[in-house]
């Protein structure tokens, strides 16, 4: 049977990453919804090619990591349903 220990140790390192793990998801989510509403926007305007037409993307280096996203400088890379759209 647990003791006090064990319901203290699950307080103190459960709730807190409960906490993160949500705040995480619900941040991923935000960011997918509001690359798709970009796309979307992109598309019903025409300009949903990239400014210089031929981004050099190397798909056997992308490790699906987001940071190819944050340091894009043309916004030619989003991620959407957990994968790149480029």
């Amino acid at each position: 049977m647990p003791d006090m220990l064990t319901y203290t140790a699950l307080l103190l390192y459960g709730v807190p990453f409960l906490i993160f793990f949500a705040w995480y998801i619900v941040r991923q989510h935000g960011r997918e919804r509001e690359g798709s509403a970009r796309l979307k926007q992109a598309v019903e305007a025409g300009l949903n090619e990239p400014a210089s037409l031929h981004p050099v993307i190397d798909p056997l280096k992308c490790l699906n990591s987001r940071a190819c996203v944050a340091a894009c400088p043309e916004n030619a890379i989003g991620i959407i349903d957990g994968r790149r759209n480029w």
